[in-house]
């Protein structure tokens, strides 16, 4: 799953705020739950499919295609959510998102069922029977009490890999879509993943699917609860401390393969070492004995005071697992910012040819790698970074070769009035283009740039000013054609979020007229190209003779690779080239948009 910055900062303060959800709530019985939806699917899929020939067969394509479902159903809502770029999907996609964490996470259920097996217990052995039923899929009617306590600690520590670290890992790899995934596979697991004469068959590649699923976050589970039981038995002086830290890892690679299931062996393995205490043994499964070896060499009684041990260690182990969780997500959203801004540098430094280029650095932010453009041909460059805006700047002909800006939706409309704070830009050598070149010339002052683009900032707008944002610019294309263009992408800016606006002057003819004392090159055309993101990713150019451009602007409309061709300009380069050669080649209608 791809993440920009802002998903993984999310997604980080959806994680706690379910994670506290679920410490406060557990899992409400009033409250409907996706895991007992996939239950019920799964029931109506066995009941039609278990029967006949080729069983194993059709209960891998069931489930395969179950699982695969899922997955690609939640990210689908998500992505048309973000998509929406609205604030009203951004608050339904966070809900969604926190809902759902929710739903996967089932640590304090399973500690309070854990819990509340003890108590029954207390109460009587067939209190205790019925309560341990509630939690385990064995049959519980003959069970002794301490038979019935193993097996309560031993679901518990089994289940908080299926119920929490589990979850979590995925959460950490693929995000919600991941997560519910997860919870789908386990719940085929758990309803036909067994070795009886009814499930043998179908049930095969449920139960593969969940051994794969479940192979790293069950040593995981079992290193924390070796860690952080460890702790607490050291912190409190418990008589089951017996074991260095070493030495309970060792316990657990010993114990954790012994198990007949490639993963539950781990977790038990580390609560059994922390409690010093055996697990496993002959269970009864819908009417048929499995024997399981034996996980530890004490069978000494279990007590009330080893599952408030466990229900601890557990817990600690699920604070672990959601720091580190946190952590990663972190660090995903760090590795994206150093990646992007890695990228801008990059891509600056490689577009200085060393002959020809200058660049001169501010504290501007307007510097995107999308943005940057190179030129097949050696031309004279200075780049200059502003507030809002990239330039080329072309010492030769006093104008810029091309400008380029991000407009976002927060930026294209604003309350600042237009100044028309023309200025020479100090930035650039001279000869340079003053307002005394344009009096009297006959030719408006065109902005690439334009000020409209900038009224949320009066530095950025005063910016747009610079006689080396400025070209030679008809008058009624300036006040027409181009003006109706700039609109456009404002427009297009408040509906998709942003835009990647690239435009500059084309010099068409071998002469060209001068303007002035400095002699200002008038361009006979202007190109200019556009990049949006969402919904999906699509791109166009324009390209606008410098005349009075009363024609229709589609009789100027081109895609990138022909505008590319045009110009000897490499728009979007930092695109991933897959998708450039896309978004250049299609030709999507601008009167779509």
């Amino acid at each position: 799953m791809v993440f920009s910055t802002f998903n993984f900062q999310l997604s980080t303060l959806c994680l706690i705020a379910a994670w506290l959800l679920d410490l406060m709530l557990g899992d409400p019985s009033w409250l409907p739950h996706p895991v007992v939806a996939m239950g019920k699917w799964i029931a109506f899929g066995e009941k039609r499919l278990n029967k006949g020939r080729r069983s194993m067969l059709k209960g891998a394509v069931f489930a395969v295609m179950s699982i695969c479902a899922v997955f690609a159903l939640t990210a689908l809502l998500f992505m048309l959510l973000n998509k929406a770029n609205q604030p009203a999907f951004t608050i339904i996609s966070i809900c969604l998102q926190v809902i759902l964490i929710f739903f996967c996470l089932a640590g304090k259920t399973l500690r309070k069922e854990v819990r509340m097996v003890f108590k029954a217990l207390n109460r009587s052995l067939d209190e205790g029977r019925k309560q341990v039923a509630r939690i385990v899929g064995r049959d519980t009617s003959q069970l002794s009490a301490q038979e019935v306590r193993t097996a309560a600690l031993e679901t518990l520590a089994e289940n908080l890999s299926d119920g929490v670290i589990a979850p979590l890992f995925w959460f950490a790899l693929l995000g919600v879509p991941g997560m519910l995934t997860y919870k789908m596979i386990n719940t085929f697991d758990s309803m036909i993943g067994y070795q009886n004469e009814r499930y043998r068959q179908f049930g095969c590649w449920a139960a593969h699917i969940d051994d794969i699923a479940n192979y790293i976050p069950a040593r995981i589970t079992a290193l924390f609860i070796t860690l952080t039981g460890w702790i607490y038995t050291k912190i409190h002086a418990s008589k089951n401390a017996k074991r260095n830290l070493w030495q309970h890892l060792k316990f657990v690679c010993h114990y954790g393969p012994k198990h007949a299931s490639p993963n539950s062996g781990w977790p038990e393995a580390a609560l059994a070492s922390i409690l010093d205490c055996r697990f496993g043994g002959t269970h009864n499964y819908f009417g048929k004995e499995f024997y399981k070896p034996y996980i530890g060499k004490n069978p000494r009684p279990l007590t009330t005071n080893d599952m408030k041990t466990s229900n601890t260690t557990c817990l600690s182990a699920e604070i672990t697992a959601i720091l580190i969780a946190c952590l990663i997500l972190f660090a995903g959203c760090r590795c994206r910012t150093k990646d992007i801004n890695t990228q801008e540098n990059s891509v600056t430094v490689i577009g200085t040819p060393k002959t020809k280029q200058q660049a001169t650095t501010s504290s501007s932010t307007a510097i995107h790698p999308f943005l940057i453009t190179k030129c097949e041909q050696q031309i004279p460059e200075q780049i200059i970074s502003r507030k809002a805006y990239i330039i080329s700047y072309n010492k030769d002909t006093r104008c810029p070769n091309w400008v380029g800006w991000m407009l976002t939706s927060d930026h294209a409309y604003g309350d600042l009035r237009r100044r028309n704070d023309f200025h020479e830009d100090e930035d650039v050598p001279k000869p340079r283009a003053t307002s005394a070149d344009y009096k009297g010339s006959g030719w408006s002052r065109g902005h690439m740039c334009p000020a409209g683009d900038n009224k949320w900032d009066a530095q950025a707008m005063f910016e747009t000013f610079s006689y080396a944002n400025i070209c030679p610019q008809n008058t009624n294309l300036n006040n027409g054609l181009w003006n109706s263009i700039e609109n456009d992408c404002r427009k297009w800016a408040k509906r998709y979020g942003e835009v990647f606006i690239v435009c500059g002057p084309l010099y068409l003819n071998q002469e060209h007229q001068l303007i002035g004392e400095n002699k200002i090159t008038v361009p006979e055309a202007f190109f200019k190209a556009i990049l949006r993101l969402n919904p999906e990713p699509q791109a166009f150019g324009f390209i606008v003779r410098n005349t009075d451009g009363i024609k229709k602007r589609d009789l100027y409309y081109n895609s990138i690779d022909e505008l590319e061709r045009i110009t000897h300009y490499d728009f979007f380069s930092a695109l991933h080239d897959s998708l450039e050669n896309t978004v250049e080649s299609s030709s999507p209608n601008p009167d779509e948009w």
